[in-house]
């Protein structure tokens, strides 16, 4: 075999390796809009139930919207808008995060706008860990939502 022909083949097989790295660490992401529990939440105007935060987020400290939406008190931050109970959300998408380097865990996330002062600003909403493995029992259950009372039923997802 000529040398060029080794250099070709090494060459090839670097690529593939390469290929491979990249896509097993590299995050994955599903829109889950279409969960029957989660469906008749999106495109329709939800009232919050307790109070929230949107927080401005540094590059690298949010996954899809940089506007994180939170409840109120959780960040050290001085918050970019506050919003009230009875404020209006309207959620958009729901999509999963799954980051395959690192912990690999698979969040949930609400993707929408909040509506205030004549102002839609978009936000995304950490609705926390949906990975099956790490339960005991399906189906997933999910932490009251910001628009959700304590002591309304929990949005249960039986994927």
């Amino acid at each position: 075999m000529s040398i060029t022909k080794i250099l070709m083949v090494f060459a090839v097989i670097v690529v593939i390796v390469v290929i491979a790295i990249y896509y097993s660490l590299s995050p994955t992401v599903r829109i889950v809009s279409d969960e029957p529990a989660l469906k008749p939440l999106v495109k329709k105007p939800l009232k919050l139930k307790s109070n929230a935060s949107i927080f401005q987020a540094e590059q690298g400290q949010y996954i899809f919207k940089s506007n994180i939406l939170s409840r109120e008190g959780l960040y050290s931050q001085a918050p970019a808008l506050s919003l009230a109970v009875g404020d209006e959300i309207v959620i958009h998408e729901f999509k999963t995060h799954r980051s395959n380097i690192g912990s690999g865990f698979t969040h949930l996330y609400a993707l929408g706008e909040v509506r205030k002062d004549n102002q839609q600003i978009p936000f995304e909403y950490d609705l926390g860990t949906v990975d099956r493995e790490f339960y005991t029992e399906p189906p997933t259950v999910l932490m009251t939502t910001l628009w959700q009372d304590p002591g309304d039923p929990k949005i249960e997802l039986k994927r």
